[in-house]
């Protein structure tokens, strides 16, 4: 399937839509595809997070990452270098003495995301943004 430029229409489920407003697509176990649409205006609610909320998140997420580590199969030399980090620091922000910044939260979410064993985990703990209720700001 050849993915459309950003402005490109394409015919699914019946209508015409443009990737311009597709706000996330999702793939279920089983092969079950759900694509949400919104306008553009939304996309800029849709990721603005609140302090509170992205240091919920980022705690969440450095509250499983040993879990997601272990899930891996990595150490934590190997997930530092992937996100551009030293061993010492990953080790401090899984053992929780030092908070997740926000940039590194990123980081860490699209490196687990990325691999299938994780992939799912990390929607099933909601520790992707738009799984968890603040997420639903449209």
């Amino acid at each position: 399937m050849s993915t459309p430029s950003n402005n490109a229409e394409f015919s699914v489920f019946g209508g015409v839509f443009s990737w311009s407003n597709v706000l996330y697509e999702r793939v279920y176990p089983g092969g079950d595809l759900l694509i949400q649409f919104v306008g553009r205006d939304a996309y800029k609610q849709f990721w603005n997070f609140s302090k509170d909320e992205k240091e919920n998140l980022a705690t969440q997420l450095a509250i499983e990452l040993p879990a997601l580590r272990g899930k891996v199969g990595a150490s934590q030399e190997e997930i530092a270098s992937a996100v551009g980090i030293s061993r010492q620091t990953y080790s401090a922000h899984e053992n929780r003495t030092r908070p997740i910044p926000w940039s590194l939260y990123l980081a860490l979410l699209f490196y687990f995301d990325y691999i299938p064993s994780t992939h799912y985990m990390i929607r099933q703990l909601e520790l992707f943004p738009n799984e968890r209720s603040y997420g639903n700001k449209t």
